[in-house]
């Protein structure tokens, strides 16, 4: 049967669809430090948020680029981070089931 095109493959890992032209930042890191390593790094196309890890590289929290722009630069990425994310595993697929709340 003739392959078709434009139709997604659903069963491929949610991770090959997403985006990954941003800089991680360290969850511990300064405000300083975390715009330091974004001008060394550089963003991607259209940067709304930017993705705070831990030591694990885990998702802990996401800060809106207003937010870290605005903030003091001394001030800990933590403290200004919103905490409350959804996060998927990067081993889902497109037809996995709904994405679960991170808890604190």
């Amino acid at each position: 049967m003739p392959e078709l095109t434009g139709i997604p493959d659903f069963n491929a890992r949610v991770v090959e669809h997403a985006r990954k032209d941003f800089p991680l930042l360290d969850a511990d890191s300064s405000v300083a430090e975390a715009l330091d390593r974004i001008r060394r790094e550089g963003i991607g196309e259209r940067v709304i948020y930017f993705f705070a890890v831990d030591a694990e590289r885990r998702l802990v929290g996401v800060l809106p680029t207003r937010r870290l722009l605005t903030a003091s630069l001394d001030a800990p990425l933590r403290d200004i981070m919103v905490r409350r994310v959804v996060a998927i595993p990067a081993s889902a697929t497109v037809l996995d089931g709904t994405p679960r709340r991170r808890r604190d």
